[in-house]
């Protein structure tokens, strides 16, 4: 009886909160973060946070650690690692540099995966996502709106200002006459002092130059600690690309169950498709940035 009661309470005393996140999604926006996000919830031994999949704790949140390790469910973290997916941290670079404050103090063994997309589709479906979220926003009888003001407020004041959004090749050519104000661009930290990253529609093509938050990444992380991925990968291999991360994570194999592999996640609705001048002029502006990108990440995209 002793033992049994004893056992009870150890068992009770190892449930708690976790004392570390052991790895980040920080990226790239509309890249594929919620497939992955939910795909690796499947396996028994990776933990999510309860409740919603961005924490935006690295993104100038003013909550502290203990409220960051809170929002994981209380439960035996042996031989099970924590995760969350924020897009919004690769976007700065004090975001990456309080991720590596973060992982000396707390998770040395800390890792980063990273899912890049074409940045042309990529940044029309930015655009097309906040076409929506501003309708939304604009109803009185939608709910989301309250939603977006909790997690992120900053992005719900700017959404709910705008009567409307301009269109898509309108924004590429906003885009590009605030772009040549700060051109030659040297890093990440130039980036963000323009202020573009946080602006409508400059958000939309920002986000896109891909080499300078990697270039950031690479001032604080060594490149075992990070996993890069290409949206396409996810969608067209699903399981190879999980069996990946796992081997990236050490973790044990998984059988993936197909029924909820195959369920598409976060699928985005289209009026129409991309102009495609429009893409080709995006496209051609992209294309220095990209080559840069895969001769730093050592891989090389179809992106042309």
């Amino acid at each position: 009886m002793r033992l049994s009661l004893y056992a009870e309470a150890l068992e009770k005393l190892i449930e708690t909160y976790p004392s570390r996140v052991d790895f980040l999604i920080p990226g790239v926006q509309k890249g594929g973060t919620t497939a992955l996000h939910a795909y690796l919830a499947l396996h028994p031994q990776l933990v999510p946070p309860e409740g919603m999949k961005e924490l935006q704790f690295f993104s100038g949140s003013d909550k502290n650690v203990d409220w960051y390790h809170r929002q994981f469910p209380q439960i035996s973290y042996q031989e099970k690692l924590c995760y969350e997916s924020t897009p919004d941290y690769i976007c700065g670079y004090n975001f990456i540099a309080d991720i590596a404050k973060y992982k000396a103090r707390y998770s040395p063994k800390l890792k980063l995966i990273l899912i890049f997309r074409a940045p042309e589709k990529r940044a029309y479906s930015q655009w097309n996502m906040t076409r929506h979220l501003i309708k939304e926003l604009r109803d009185p009888n939608n709910k989301k709106g309250w939603t977006l003001k909790e997690l992120n407020p900053y992005a719900y004041d700017l959404f709910s200002s705008m009567a409307a959004l301009p269109s898509f090749e309108r924004c590429f050519e906003i885009f590009l006459d605030s772009f040549e104000e700060i051109t030659p661009v040297k890093d990440l930290r130039q980036l963000n002092e323009g202020g573009l990253i946080n602006e409508i529609p400059g958000q939309f093509f920002v986000r896109g130059l891909y080499f300078f938050a990697l270039k950031a990444l690479f001032e604080f992380f060594h490149s075992e600690d990070l996993l890069i991925l290409e949206s396409t990968e996810l969608e067209n291999n699903t399981i190879e690309t999980l069996d990946k991360v796992v081997r990236f994570l050490d973790i044990s194999p998984y059988e993936w169950p197909e029924p909820e592999i195959s369920v598409p996640r976060h699928v985005s609705i289209y009026e129409k498709s991309i102009d495609p001048n429009t893409e080709n002029r995006i496209k051609s502006f992209y294309a220095p940035y990209n080559q840069a990108f895969f001769a730093l990440a050592k891989k090389n995209y179809n992106w042309a």
